[in-house]
């Protein structure tokens, strides 16, 4: 295994983004035990709320440009996209502002979001730095700058980790959680932004930029919409739950996301990023990348096989003596959701097929199902059992269907048509 990962540049790229990406999820997983006594669960719920406005939020925020910075064979093309991107960014984080000032608690109110109403100028703060730093994490990944990848998300969870404990020492509740997330993105930001030269602004003109704009007109038409659902699909649930049950029992959730469900999203979006680099190179050069599919798909799915059977089978008695009595609930929430949580590790990743062959029509659709699997089934579940764990089993049984789904829908693209052989 040793020889194979020194002759494969792929697997060492890989195993760099992923131990880096290991490492960073060791901190926010370590002290978890020390917040679970620092903060009620009613504050892990409104974090939760937080962060999932911001990352639909932040999706928008881009136009999706920052998917095209890998794609475009020359380097000048690319930094148009950045810069266009950058410049996309701050004037949807000036709209935001403004409504912010005169409508902003109205359409909190509107959302169910009303925790969310003393922090909404964080909102902004925290959409601009979050979708700034998605951009330049991309550019790093386009100069194969995997190593700054990962020290990038180590020192995320490392600023975040530090100042959440001090901001509990001091009972600042819900929003020391807030500030510590933010520092944790601000300071990913300022790691990835060091990967781009600002005389690079000076060099672009307005024509040229509008020009690439037009070229990748697709990502905002059909890319943006997609992720925008797929981010509902994501970072809507809890926004629903809040709908139905109380703050405590998101809170609940909340932690079930923090050291189960991130952890799995960020090691599967680290090996996505090797895989749509790589995938992209020999799509492009050797039109098939479909034993690279294959491959990645049974290697996921053999490396998270033996965690999830752990999780199924002593998830709430591991979260009862790590995190304190009062969150064995969130190990039985954890043990509902393996299913999905195994589906999602195994088949995530894979989803950027969809624009390494150039099918973001067919992500559109997919995403659509993705988003229905993930939102109605806790609006039917509410209705017809009135009772969380049920409502999140049928959660997890439609959204891990979902993810089988665009397994089936991929493959068959992994080889172009004028292609002979695999």
């Amino acid at each position: 295994m040793i020889e194979k990962i020194k002759g494969s540049s792929f697997l060492k790229n890989i195993l760099l983004l992923v131990s880096g990406t290991a490492v960073a999820q060791l901190i926010p997983i370590a002290i978890s035990p020390i917040l679970t006594r620092l903060y009620l669960p009613a504050s892990f719920g409104i974090l939760m709320v937080y962060v999932s406005v911001l990352s639909i939020l932040g999706v928008v925020a881009t136009g999706r440009y920052e998917k095209a910075v890998i794609i475009p064979p020359q380097k000048e093309t690319a930094r148009q996209l950045v810069v266009l991107t950058q410049i996309l960014i701050f004037s949807f984080c000036i709209i935001l502002a403004l409504l912010n000032f005169f409508f902003g608690a109205s359409i909190l109110q509107a959302i169910r979001a009303d925790a969310l109403i003393p922090y909404s100028w964080l909102l902004i703060i925290g959409i601009f730095f979050l979708a700034s730093d998605q951009t330049y994490y991309h550019w790093a990944n386009r100069l194969s700058a995997y190593k700054r990848m990962s020290i990038s998300k180590v020192f995320n969870n490392l600023s975040s980790g530090v100042s959440s404990i001090i901001f509990g020492i001091f009972q600042m509740e819900a929003l020391g959680l807030i500030y510590s997330k933010l520092l944790g993105i601000c300071s990913s930001f300022l790691v990835n932004l060091q990967t781009f030269s600002f005389s690079n602004f000076k060099a672009i003109r307005f024509q040229e930029i509008k020009s690439t704009a037009l070229e990748y007109f697709k990502f905002p038409v059909f890319l943006m919409p997609s992720h925008l659902m797929n981010a509902l699909s994501t970072n809507g649930p809890p926004i629903i739950l809040t709908m139905y049950y109380s703050e405590t029992e998101v809170g609940w959730f909340a932690l079930t996301q923090r050291v189960i469900m991130v952890p799995v999203s960020i090691i599967a979006r680290s090996v996505g990023d090797v895989f749509r680099q790589k995938a992209t190179e020999m799509y492009n050069t050797k039109g098939s990348y479909r034993a690279l599919y294959l491959k990645t798909l049974g290697g996921l799915a053999a490396v998270g096989l033996i965690p999830f059977t752990i999780l199924i089978l002593f998830a709430p008695y591991l979260f009862s003596l790590i995190f304190g009595a009062q969150w064995e609930q969130s190990g039985e929430y954890a043990q509902i959701l393996a299913i999905l949580f195994i589906f999602q590790f195994t088949t995530s990743p894979l989803t950027n097929a969809f624009i390494i062959s150039g099918k973001q029509q067919l992500e559109f659709v997919w995403q659509i199902v993705f988003l229905i699997s993930s939102l109605l089934p806790i609006v039917i579940g509410f209705y017809f059992f009135d009772n969380i764990q049920q409502t999140l089993l049928l959660f997890a049984v439609c959204r891990a269907a979902s993810y089988l789904l665009s397994i089936f829908l991929t493959l068959p693209f992994t080889v172009k048509k004028d292609h002979v052989g695999v």
